[in-house]
This record gives structure tokens, sequence and C-alpha cells, in this order.
């Protein structure tokens, strides 16, 4: 029963991953800045608002429009409007200030030591996660269907998108990754890297 209920939550959630709409935290991350007076602008979600940080300038919250994908920025009167690529992942913002426009490429941290087939153990509902990067992003695969891994404010653990679990990696005395403990549905699964 515990199987076909997972199967059946795990090809929902694939068909709610790619019906959802934007979400809040698409446009959380770094932006490297080309031309601007500071490197780099930081944006975080606090609670229900969207934070922009620019060392040596200030941080400050941004204000959705009704334009998609764009935010005003009230104390510059700038706009700042994140754009997508092919796949619909925020890479790049542009700030619109003053007849200028700033650019910013999203920074993707290297998260490829959490990459590899994890093997669950005997009896677990899925025989397997395939962790890869996509578009520059952590998914994590499973033959129900796949979710985006996106990292949390603590090391090695990251949120499953869409299915309100948590994928958490082991290291090993060398500080390779070797495990990931999947939380989903109320749910604990180990998995051994293969």
């Amino acid at each position: 029963m515990k199987k076909l209920l997972l199967s059946s939550a795990l090809f929902l959630f694939s068909i709610a991953v790619f019906a959802q709409t934007k979400k809040i935290a698409d446009y959380s991350g770094k932006f490297k800045m080309e031309g601007a007076p500071f490197e780099s602008l930081v944006v975080t979600v606090e609670g229900e608002s969207l934070m922009a940080d620019a060392p040596g300038v200030g941080k400050g919250e941004i204000f959705k429009t009704d334009q998609a994908d764009t935010f005003k920025e009230p104390n510059n009167d700038a706009l700042i409007v994140f754009k997508r690529n092919d796949a619909g992942v925020v890479v790049e913002l542009v700030i619109q200030v003053q007849g200028s426009e700033l650019i910013g490429k999203k920074e993707i941290a290297d998260q490829s030591e959490f990459v590899g087939k994890f093997i669950f153990e005997e009896g677990a509902p899925i025989p397997s996660v395939n962790v890869l990067i996509k578009d520059g992003l952590l998914y994590g695969d499973t033959e129900q269907g796949g979710a985006e891994l996106r990292p949390t404010n603590k090391k090695d653990i990251f949120d499953v998108i869409g299915y309100d679990g948590t994928a958490e990696f082991s290291r090993d005395s060398t500080g390779k990754v070797t495990v990931v403990i999947l939380n989903v549905q109320g749910m604990s699964m180990k998995g051994n890297k293969n």
C-alpha cells in the first residue's frame, strides 16, 4: 500500500512540478553584476518578502509589479527584471535605473559532488534516485518522476521542490558524499551512492 501511495504521489508530483506557477524562491540567488558600481546582487526570500542586497549599497525589499518576473526597487526608482532560460529557470537579471541597464548573471554553485546514483535499502517504495545537474540545477530523478533539489541554508540539505520533502546528504571520513536520506510523504529512505 505504501508503494502504491508513493508511486501515485510521485506521478502527481511530476505533473505538479511542470504545472506549478512561478514561485518567489525562483528569484533567489547571487547575481554577478557587469558594469555596475557593485560586484554582485544577492536576492533572498525573507518570510513573504523578496529582498535585494548590493554590498556597499544596501539591502531592501523589492516589490512585484503587474509585469511577469519584474520587481520595483523603490529606493532608487529601479526595475529589476529576471530572465529565464528555456527550462523556465531564472539565470539572469537586468536592473533598469536612470536610463541604464545593468546585467547580472546568476552564479551557480558547483554541486557535482552530489551527482550519482543512490540505491535505496531493500523494501523501499522506489529502488533508487539518480542525482544529476540539469540547466545548472541539481535534480533527483526516480522511475516515478523527478524534482529539483534546492539548497537550504544548512550544509548538504536540499528541499525537494514541489514535494514538501528534503534530501539530506552524508559524507564519509574523507568528505566524499556517500549517502542520501530522502524524507518525503512521512517516509525516510536511505540510499547509498553506487
